[in-house]
């Protein structure tokens, strides 16, 4: 199985559930889609096989529609489903992807940590952009990190609605790439680094995470590392 190739399965889906009217990026799709497909078990290409005929075999717009949906579903779950064949880390993967926001000393500082461990620490916009979007770079380092290191400090301000209390929070980009690499990686594969008293996500309430005001966090932060594949 192909990750590469799922995601952009999904992506060109996405594309089509607002414009299926386009029969051309549709039928791509659909070959493309169908080719993956094959690659499948068979107990997995037997719960799609009945709505990938339809939809060929559709002329409705509101039946393409419906099938669309499905087969973007049945993608999605592939995705999701932690399958080992997609999410498997080779040995050889020694890349070290680490979420920030504007803390510059912080990233070196982590970056420098990550380095004395003969691994390679990966900032994204460090990497070329060879024509692709964030997401897409992103993306590309979900299947080749070892592991995320996610840096929550105190960048931007912020409050509830109705609140008076201003909170110290991350970036929202933080936020977001802390939920990605964490849906792909797992739980066990994100070390989360705290600067102050930077606000926590409330659904990550309860996760162990270093603080980096400690005077021994590099040494924490190296054998966290060290643990991943224990």
């Amino acid at each position: 199985m192909d990750i590469n190739t799922l995601r952009k399965l999904i992506r060109t889906g996405e594309f089509l559930e607002s414009n299926i009217q386009d029969e051309t990026v549709r039928n791509q799709w659909l070959f493309e889609t169908e080719d993956f497909v094959d690659t499948l078990r068979q107990n997995k290409k037997q719960q799609i096989t009945t709505s990938i005929f339809h939809y060929k075999n559709s002329s409705d717009l509101q039946n393409i529609k419906r099938y669309h949906g499905l087969i973007m579903g049945f993608l999605r779950s592939v995705y999701n489903a932690g399958n080992d064949s997609l999410k498997s880390l080779s040995s050889s993967v020694q890349s070290v992807f680490i979420v920030h926001g504007h803390d510059n000393s912080l990233i070196a500082a982590v970056k420098s940590c990550v380095e004395s461990m003969s691994l390679n620490p990966v900032v994204l916009r460090e990497q070329p952009n060879n024509g692709k979007t964030i997401i897409e770079k992103l993306e590309d380092w979900l299947a080749n990190s070892k592991c995320a290191i996610i840096l929550y400090t105190p960048c931007d301000i912020g409050q509830a609605v109705g609140s008076p209390d201003l909170e110290q929070r991350a970036r929202q980009n933080v936020v977001y790439e802390h939920g990605l690499f964490q849906g792909y990686l797992g739980r066990k594969r994100i070390i989360v680094l705290r600067k102050g008293k930077t606000v926590i996500p409330g659904d990550c309430d309860g996760i162990v995470y270093i603080s980096v005001d400690s005077p021994n966090w590099e040494s924490e932060l190296r054998e966290n590392i060290r643990g991943i594949d224990k």
